[in-house]
């Protein structure tokens, strides 16, 4: 079962009027000043006609056929996939391509979501799960909203491991020594100063190369290259 708890995503939810375009606009502009991607999954009751009936963009649709219709500057996909359970589904899928997934509407599905009070209203329906916060419409809304995706975005980060690959390997004919043995200022090698600036972002680190290593990283993981490839090229392929 997917844990969509998980992931970097935020559902935006209310009432019609209760001002989640507006609020979801200023979102945006936050998340595009950090230079983070996004994507916006939107869910309209009414239906959605975005194609021009008749067209063969159109016809294919109607066929049976899922349609991808890209121009010089936008991507357009119509698919048929329409089930709650497919949606959610494809959260992992969005998440792997976005930095952050934000739901428009969708207020049955199980991510977390503020909710956002129309002018006549208290309180959010009742079966409303996952509610970070209740918003009403005269107070500010996207400083909250913009601690609690930093808040996802920080969850998120801290649940996918980072890990560091050192590769070493080559002579200095000048120094008369391995590369990665080379003296480096802190006092130690190139290489002991190399992995402990990792390890201090990174949790686990592995050495990846021939050759000689100081015996005070003796408790790291060290790889030979790969055997079918060359160079940096051998090194990354055996991290892998």
């Amino acid at each position: 079962m997917i844990d969509l708890l998980s992931y970097p995503v935020l559902g935006i939810c209310g009432w019609s009027n209760s001002g989640k375009t507006t609020v979801i606009e200023k979102v945006l502009l936050y998340l595009a000043e950090q230079s983070l991607s996004v994507v916006v999954v939107k869910r309209d009751v009414h239906g959605i006609n975005l194609d021009v009936e008749g067209k063969d963009s159109d016809r294919f649709f109607q066929a049976g056929a899922d349609v991808l219709i890209q121009g010089p500057k936008q991507t357009f996909v119509r698919s048929h996939f329409n089930h709650q359970g497919e949606l959610a589904l494809s959260i992992p899928e969005l998440a792997a391509r976005y930095d952050f997934v934000l739901f428009e509407g969708h207020k049955n599905i199980p991510v977390p979501k503020v909710w956002l009070l129309s002018p006549d209203e208290t309180a959010p329906p009742e079966g409303i799960e996952n509610c970070l916060a209740v918003l009403g419409r005269d107070e500010d809304r996207f400083s909250p909203i913009k601690k609690l995706i930093k808040q996802r975005l920080l969850e998120s980060q801290a649940r996918t491991p980072v890990c560091g690959c050192v590769l070493m390997g080559g002579q200095s004919s000048r120094m008369g020594h391995p590369k990665h043995l080379l003296p480096h200022a802190s006092g130690g090698t190139w290489l002991e100063y190399t992995v402990e600036r990792l390890q201090q972002v990174c949790q686990e680190v592995v050495i990846v190369g021939r050759g000689d290593i100081p015996d005070s990283l003796a408790h790291i993981a060290h790889l030979p290259d790969a055997p079918d490839a060359k160079g940096p090229l051998a090194g990354i392929l055996a991290a892998m």
